[in-house]
């Protein structure tokens, strides 16, 4: 909500599209992703401008919100990109303060949350406009912008480490 700079999410109930407020935080829900976990409940990754933190939302089977800071380390969480297996949501995202392409993990058990992350690729200015998909082995994988360099590339974790690439270097490409 742009008004208020609050997060909501709209579902349609099979009738009609219902509105509702997911984190009613001032300046929260920019850079937003959603993805649907195998039960179709929503995982929605957004920045929260205020705290300058990657915070992640679920939707619980009783049709309520429960909300969790995956990353605060200051200024994070930005161009946010999200898939959902077994094992969560997995976020690609910026860290605008280092210029660094980010990588988190976040799953809520019904109960608890549990998150953790990793820095990705550190090279000059790089991370922006990521999109993650995973491989058939459900290991991530990553495109983005080298800003630096007008590069797209590409991060590939292979269950033990993350191998980057450079996708495309014909002239500035990888935006968006």
């Amino acid at each position: 909500n742009r008004a208020n700079g609050r997060l909501r999410a709209a579902f349609h109930n099979g009738t009609t599209w219902v509105a509702h407020a997911v984190d009613n935080n001032a300046q929260v829900g920019r850079w937003t992703s959603i993805a649907l976990d195998a039960s179709n409940r929503p995982y929605i990754a957004y920045w929260d401008k205020t705290n300058q933190a990657l915070k992640v939302a679920y939707r619980t089977a009783s049709n309520t919100w429960t909300l969790a800071v995956v990353d605060n380390t200051a200024e994070v969480g930005m161009h946010t990109s999200t898939v959902v297996n077994a094992f969560g949501a997995h976020i690609a995202y910026f860290d605008r303060r280092n210029g660094n392409l980010k990588y988190a993990l976040a799953l809520y058990n019904g109960t608890t949350w549990s998150t953790s992350r990793v820095t990705v690729d550190t090279e000059n200015v790089v991370g922006l406009y990521p999109s993650i998909k995973l491989n058939s082995l459900g290991q991530p994988c990553i495109s983005y912008l080298d800003f630096s360099n007008g590069d797209l590339k590409l991060a590939e974790f292979d269950g033990v480490s993350w191998n980057i690439s450079r996708v495309d270097t014909d002239g500035d490409v990888g935006y968006y």
